[in-house]
């Protein structure tokens, strides 16, 4: 209980003034980093906040502790690093999108054009709680649309996010680690043929039953497609490594057998299917 208490009064002197705390938290100039203790004390998902307020000496977003449990992330207009958008934090230039606050009630978000970088945990948890909230969830299809701007898309950026398909642009180059973790509703994928990299874990504990990776692709890294339901796989001619965990506890949740997998004979593909032991047949031509 005095636990409790110190937490709350924390919050109270350091989110001054208290009249708008309901409303927006300004986070006291001088807090550089959402890595800091006090930092923390200001906002949690215990009392969202319509609007969370960082102030001009802001200088370091960690996408790792993102817990800002409001609808609004804002900034000063001066500010040299950020910028705010709708409410959702980019980079000043508004090439990376930075963070998506955890509290916006919405079904859909379009990240805006010119957008190259996906950033770090920028999408974590979007929406995750949905799932459990709406009886029909099985009827209910929330959407990010990407724009054609996107060239990267960086570590845990839409891990745990509760989305059924995602439509990538072309132009895409990198899905990075962990990028897709636990999208456990994602099981609809349309990938671009300029897509050369999939990271370690990109895409582990997804829904996908199938897959047909692009042609230009050309590693896929550690567990990317791990604990998955796969029960087919379809390898391009262009994959030049493939980590041995890449597919590691992915296997049909019918017959509980190993995906099945499709590959151009003579192709890097075919060898690492049979040295790793795995069932396959040549792409019909």
């Amino acid at each position: 209980m005095k636990k409790l208490l110190s937490s709350v009064l924390a919050c109270f002197l350091l989110c001054l003034p208290l009249p708008t705390l309901a409303d927006t938290i300004e986070v006291p100039r001088g807090i550089t980093s959402n890595r800091e203790e006090a930092f923390a004390a200001c906002v949690s998902s215990a009392q969202p906040a319509d609007s969370l307020l960082l102030p001009f000496t802001f200088r370091d977003f960690d996408a790792m502790g993102n817990d800002m449990y409001v609808q609004n992330i804002l900034v000063p207009g001066d500010h040299p690093l950020y910028t705010s958008a709708e409410g959702v934090l980019f980079s000043k230039s508004m090439d990376t999108l930075v963070a998506y606050p955890l509290a916006r009630p919405a079904l859909s978000y379009s990240v805006p054009e010119g957008v190259l970088v996906l950033g770090e945990g920028s999408l974590q948890y979007w929406q995750c709680d949905l799932p459990y909230q709406i009886d029909d969830w099985e009827t209910v299809s929330p959407v990010i649309t990407l724009p054609s701007s996107l060239k990267v898309i960086e570590p845990y950026a839409m891990s745990y996010a509760a989305i059924r398909q995602i439509i990538f642009p072309e132009g895409l180059i990198i899905i990075d680690e962990y990028a897709f973790e636990e999208c456990e509703w994602l099981s609809a994928v349309t990938w671009p043929s300029t897509l050369t990299v999939i990271g370690e874990g990109a895409f582990c504990g997804c829904g996908f039953s199938e897959l047909q990776l692009p042609e230009g692709l050309e590693v896929i890294n550690a567990a990317a497609f791990s604990v998955c339901p796969l029960e087919k796989v379809i390898l391009p001619r262009s994959l030049r490594y493939i980590d041995e965990t890449a597919f590691w506890d992915s296997y049909s949740p019918e017959t509980f057998e190993e995906p099945f997998f499709y590959v151009y004979p003579g192709s890097y593909a075919e060898q690492w299917v049979q040295e790793q032991g795995l069932p396959y047949a040549h792409v019909e031509p």
